[in-house]
């Protein structure tokens, strides 16, 4: 019966965005759209050794297309349509259709991974929430119209994801057969090499799930306990010495993530930078002013009314705050202070280009020091509540490896773009638990915050559309343009 609910849901959803996807038939390849769509084009055409020397990602994309149009070539020719000279299956408009095949499958994996990680019947509801918002999230929302990197580089990272706790939680711990074990393990592998031919960074969060799966292996084999009392330097030393002891094994469990990562520091060794071209507008910065950005947006999506809360909280137990208590906030708040005073940097691409949103919230809101300023102890209270709740759940362990990835993906970017935010939130609402929402007593309840979220996400999705698609303008040289993310 749930197979049965979720194919015809992800039928209906599949309807929704291809009607969408129809108003997008007058619009030509547009801004990103003008590098990948003729490169697509060469790989249609059987081109592979033509190269774009502008695009900076593998050609993941383009393979995912030439698969596409495989598979639809004996469709239309059974429809009698003559694609001959690939007016069809290599237009944009199809191109761009792909991703919504992929932004459909992801809202799939978004429960099936929720539901391994939450795996209770009184989750179930909560599991269906969460897939919901992340699917309506507007920075991935958006792009399931454009020919970008985006869509797939989320579906191949769910894909990892999913078959990665297959092989962990159920085919590992049960013992079944060789042969499904290795088909797994070979399907695991060539996920995450797509994940990371889709976009480069996914290979920090290919060693982030190898790296829990690790935790794990460790709570099996040594009894090992994720808790606050072991954070310490004691309990790093207990972990690091029984991760030697089973160093062999951890490793191999975790091979299929592992080798694509490796494979991925070999080609940076080759290349010398982590992008394929454009290098000089892709230089390692210090950019710490990211991680707070989107710990922040994690923090709102999975709990709305946590701010609020925080500052009552604060205002209730002010005068009884201790010390010590005292002592730690100074710091972590000097410590964000610091980040977004001092780490905040522009971008030659965010400076010039006043089609992208990012334009204006950076020149009238955050490139302000009193801005920046003011957002310091709002950012500070939002994430390390947050952040605490989910080293009480997951483990500080977990958390700390969470923020390392976190870090690694985001600072080194120099360009303020909320794109680079998406698998750190997929990662983070995937593995936080609601508690608010379901109650033994009342049965599933769903509180007005997570109500008013998701409206906010649709009319944004709305909005953004529409001015998109109606609301262009012509530049000086004549050309057509539109707003966007």
């Amino acid at each position: 019966m749930e197979k049965v609910t979720i194919c015809c849901a992800s039928l209906t959803v599949f309807m929704f965005l291809f009607i969408i996807l129809q108003l997008y038939g007058n619009v030509d390849p547009y801004m990103d759209e003008i590098y990948h769509y003729p490169q697509g084009l060469a790989y249609c055409h059987n081109k592979f050794y033509t190269w774009d020397p502008k695009i900076t990602t593998f050609p993941g994309l383009y393979i995912i297309s030439y698969i596409f149009r495989m598979f639809t070539i004996l469709p239309l020719t059974l429809f009698g349509i003559n694609d001959e000279n690939n007016n069809v299956s290599c237009s944009i408009i199809y191109y761009r259709g792909h991703n919504i095949v992929l932004a459909t499958l992801s809202l799939i994996l978004y429960f099936k991974c929720r539901s391994k990680l939450h795996p209770s019947l009184e989750m179930k509801f909560e599991n269906l929430l969460i897939a919901t918002i992340l699917f309506l999230y507007p920075l991935n929302f958006f792009y399931y119209f454009m020919y970008y990197t985006d869509t797939s580089s989320t579906f191949f990272l769910l894909l990892v994801y999913y078959l990665s706790m297959k092989l962990h939680h159920e085919y590992k711990v049960n013992n079944v057969s060789n042969i499904k074990y290795v088909l797994l393990l070979v399907s695991t592998f060539i996920a995450a090499c797509m994940a990371i031919l889709m976009r480069q960074t996914n290979a920090i969060w290919m060693l982030f799930i190898a790296g829990t799966f690790v935790i794990d292996g460790l709570k099996r084999r040594s009894n090992y306990q994720d808790t606050w009392a072991k954070f310490n330097i004691k309990g790093i030393i207990e972990l690091i010495s029984m991760f030697i002891q089973d160093a062999k094994q951890l490793i191999y469990d975790a091979l299929p993530l592992l080798l694509p990562v490796f494979l991925f520091i070999m080609f940076i060794y080759y290349n010398g930078s982590i992008v394929l071209g454009d290098k000089e507008n892709h230089e390692v910065s210090t950019h710490l002013a990211m991680p707070l950005h989107m710990l922040f947006i994690v923090s709102i999506i999975m709990d709305p009314m946590n701010i609020l809360n925080e500052f009552k909280n604060i205002l209730h137990t002010g005068s009884n705050t201790t010390l010590g208590s005292l002592c730690k906030h100074s710091i972590g708040l000097c410590i964000i202070f610091c980040m977004l005073y001092y780490g905040s940097y522009d971008h030659p691409f965010l400076l010039s280009d006043n089609r992208h949103y990012m334009f204006y919230i950076w020149k009238r809101i955050l490139r302000h020091n009193v801005v920046r300023m003011f957002l310091s102890p709002i950012y500070y209270i939002a994430i390390n509540s947050y952040l605490s709740k989910v080293a009480n759940t997951k483990g500080p362990m977990w958390v700390l490896m969470y923020l390392v990835c976190v870090f690694l993906n985001l600072v080194p970017a120099r360009l303020l773009e909320p794109r680079y935010f998406t698998p750190g939130i997929i990662i983070a609402s995937l593995n936080t638990s609601l508690d608010p929402i379901y109650s033994s007593k009342k049965g599933f309840e769903l509180p007005m915050s997570y109500i008013l979220l998701i409206s906010i996400f649709v009319l944004f999705n709305f909005i953004s559309i529409k001015v998109f698609l109606y609301n262009s303008f012509q530049t000086n040289e004549g050309e057509i343009a539109r707003f966007m993310y």
